[in-house]
This record gives C-alpha cells, structure tokens and sequence, in this order.
C-alpha cells in the first residue's frame, strides 16, 4: 500500500514535470486500475523494472510487444478454455495445476513474458509469480483473450 501512494505521488510529478511526454487514454497501459501511459516502450519496460511489478497492456499494446526479441507467450487458462481458441504460439500454463509454481519457477527470467487467460485476474497472479521468481519483464493482457481480437 505504501509503494502505491508513493508511485501515485511521484507519478503525479511526472504528470506535471513532463506533460509533453505523458498523455492518459483508454488504451493506455494500466497498474492498479489507475490509467496512466508512458512515452513508448522502452518507458514501459522501465517502469516495469523499476517497480519491480508487471504492467498491464491493451491489446493493440500487447500485438506490438508479441514481436519484440526474447518474448514467451503464456496462456494461463484451462485446457477447456484452449480449446475455444487461443492466441497463435502461446505456451500453455494451466494457471489450476498443482504444479504450476514449479514450473514458473523454472522459467528463464531472461526472458520477457506476455501473460493472458480469459479476462486478466490469473494471469495477474501468474505476473506476480514470474515476478518472485526474478523475472524482470513481465506484461498481462488488460481484459484477457475477451478482449483480444478474434
């Protein structure tokens, strides 16, 4: 809770120190459901490691990060889920599997990874634990697959 009402304060700073840089939309990256949006990608990868926390993508921001290098693509939903469609090239991680910390844990955290399951809360969670786990880049998809584009 703390480490929230600082990056409120010091996200306020920043609002006001460099306007020209920040702009605020519905498409924008999310963290704790206030909408905030940083210059580019590169800010946002940033923030994510200074925060030491994963950022929330829309859609569109989600696509464009899929291309980026050293990307892993993970879908945290049930088999059942799956089977209705998923996003091409996802790893599939059953986010209900007994051992699924086990195999967080495993994963290089080297890597960036790209989270979803069906409207965003599991794969917040599995953030968090990539996250504990070391990984230093980690983004969820804002709305899950719902709102993915089919």
């Amino acid at each position: 809770m703390i480490l929230r009402c600082l990056f409120i304060v010091l996200a306020s700073f920043n609002f006001t120190a460099c306007s020209s840089e920040v702009g605020v939309g519905a498409d924008a990256p999310t963290k704790y459901g206030t909408n905030y949006r940083v210059a580019g990608a590169e800010e946002i990868t940033q923030e994510a490691g200074r925060l030491g926390t994963y950022v929330d993508l829309s859609p569109s921001e989600f696509a464009v990060k899929m291309n980026d290098h050293n990307v892993v693509l993970i879908d945290v939903r049930t088999p059942g889920e799956v089977a209705q469609g998923k996003i091409e090239g996802a790893l599939e991680l059953d986010y209900r599997a007994a051992n699924i910390e086990a195999v967080i844990a495993q994963l290089d955290p080297d890597k960036t990874y790209l989270v979803y399951c069906a409207v965003g809360g599991r794969s917040a969670k599995v953030a968090d634990l990539l996250i504990a786990n070391g990984a230093a880049e980690v983004y969820n998809l804002a709305g899950g697959y719902g709102a993915w584009p089919k």
